[in-house]
């Protein structure tokens, strides 16, 4: 007795051994099985010493079980099954498999040579066709192998016998998916919350008033800034995982330029503050495969208020924006870090985020003057402006950056005077602690004016932005 149990525990252990050379995975969106119904499962052996005989026998048979169920209908041999966050698991049905790399001249002898050495490849690769889309964001997957029904059927191999796992597949990316916090900061909107840069120039030169020379400095200073501490406010924004329809809304936003110069032209700021709340609504268009693209379209509303930097001149207004985003002209660039485990490259176009954003809008308000020295404000009467214009913009890798912005107001308090504004921006991102805090030096030139149009800048200034996002205070946009 005390023999037998010797002898089946080294069998057993034997058995254990032997499995784990052939290991098996699960992905999203490896090459040759792209899309938000598909996903590949991987079983390979990384070690040549570790593809003995029988090691190669055993893979064999489970590229003859996937070949046998390929021409069936695969569903109750497959059960799928995945759990997104907050959510029950779903089971999704496999309506069909594909093997990819490799047919049965690369898995069986050529029978032309059948005493000829063969050794089969030490990778076995399926592409698995869903009936419906997988949900978005990070999945729980579970990809069990069912032994036939009656025994009607491919037997199942015994390396088949437990289930394939994966606790963090990538499903289609979440509308709310933060952006990437190197982005140029050019882009019109609040999409991380904070943005400042900054402008400091001091000079010595000698003045002479009433034949007395005086050796005097000088000093220019200049900022802008882009503020929301809570970009997303939870429990005021829809967002149903796997909708289509996302909703944002940022409960007080802050742009303000301003410099230490006198207010009026060729300063070397707008010398303006816009503050207020802004809610965006969002439509990401449906693919052909019924999941959720990267083409989107926003609706931008807010009620802020825009003044001079004095807060002399004041314009209470609501405003309306409609972006269309079309995906491929709009992408960041991809994270290596998120590749880790997928044996993917970054191809050239991922490493190249790509900016292209027309937009149109209209302001409704009234303008406010407040007198020197300070009294009430003054009346100045309601308005109606139309604008428009577009961002655009190339991120290579995270590194160097040149974006433009280029505005285009219609003033009907001002027999439709059209007004124009244009700042061009190429910054090198030199510090990136993390992923939520950059800094870089930027080179702008800004010309042109905008609301209330007290400013004119014409000017190009270099300086130092820093940049900082997942403040966790709320969601991101």
């Amino acid at each position: 007795m005390h023999n037998r149990l010797i002898t089946l525990l080294l069998i057993c252990a034997a058995c254990v051994h032997a499995a784990a050379p052939i290991k098996a995975s699960l992905a999203t969106n490896p090459p040759g099985c792209v899309g938000a119904k598909k996903v590949a499962v991987t079983f390979r052996v990384e070690k040549a010493a570790d593809f003995t005989p029988g090691v190669q026998s055993r893979l064999v048979e489970i590229w003859k079980w996937f070949e046998a169920i390929s021409g069936a209908d695969p569903r109750p041999l497959l059960p799928f099954s995945v759990q997104a966050v907050d959510a029950a698991r779903k089971t999704i049905a496999v309506g069909s498999v594909e093997i990819l790399g490799g047919g049965a001249e690369d898995w069986t002898p050529d029978p032309r040579h059948p005493n000829a050495a063969f050794t089969p490849p030490r990778l076995l690769k399926a592409c698995l066709s869903l009936r419906e889309a997988l949900p978005a964001g990070s999945l729980d997957a579970k990809l069990e192998f069912a032994p036939p029904a009656g025994g009607a059927g491919p037997v199942r191999p015994a390396d088949l016998s437990d289930a394939v796992t994966n606790a963090s597949l990538a499903g289609p990316p979440l509308p709310t998916a933060a952006p990437n916090p190197v982005l140029s900061g050019s882009a019109k909107g609040f999409v991380r919350e904070l943005d400042l840069a900054g402008v400091l120039l001091s000079s010595v030169q000698d003045t002479t008033t009433a034949g007395v020379t005086v050796r005097s400095r000088t000093t220019k200073a200049t900022g802008d800034l882009f503020l929301a501490p809570i970009l997303r406010l939870r429990w005021l924004s829809y967002n149903n995982i796997g909708d289509s329809f996302v909703t944002f809304f940022t409960p007080m936003a802050v742009e303000a330029h301003a410099s230490n110069q006198p207010i009026g032209k060729d300063t070397l700021s707008q010398n303006r503050i816009v503050m207020g709340p802004e809610y965006e609504l969002r439509w990401y268009v449906k693919n052909a495969q019924h999941g959720i693209s990267d083409n989107l379209m926003r609706v931008i509303l807010s009620f802020k208020d825009a003044s001079d930097r004095d807060f002399k001149l004041n314009e209470p207004m609501f405003t309306a924006e409609f972006r269309p985003i079309w995906g491929r002209a709009n992408t960041i660039v991809v994270d290596p870090k998120s590749l880790k485990g997928t044996n993917h490259r970054r191809t050239t176009s991922e490493k190249i985020g790509r900016t292209l954003s027309p937009y149109f809008g209209i302001e409704e308000g009234k303008s406010y003057l407040r007198a020197v020295p300070s009294t009430a404000e003054i009346p100045l009467g309601a308005f109606t402006r139309g604008y428009f214009g577009a961002d655009a913009g190339v991120d290579f890798n995270g590194r160097v950056s040149f974006s433009t912005t280029q505005t285009i107001h219609i003033r009907g308090e001002a027999n439709q005077d059209l007004v124009h504004y244009m700042r061009s921006t190429a910054q090198w991102t030199f510090l990136s602690a993390g992923p939520g805090f950059v800094t870089g030096l930027f080179v702008c030139f800004e010309k042109g004016r905008l609301p209330p149009f007290r400013s004119a800048t014409n000017s190009l200034s270099v300086g130092i932005r820093v940049q900082s996002s997942n403040w966790k205070l709320g969601g991101g946009r």
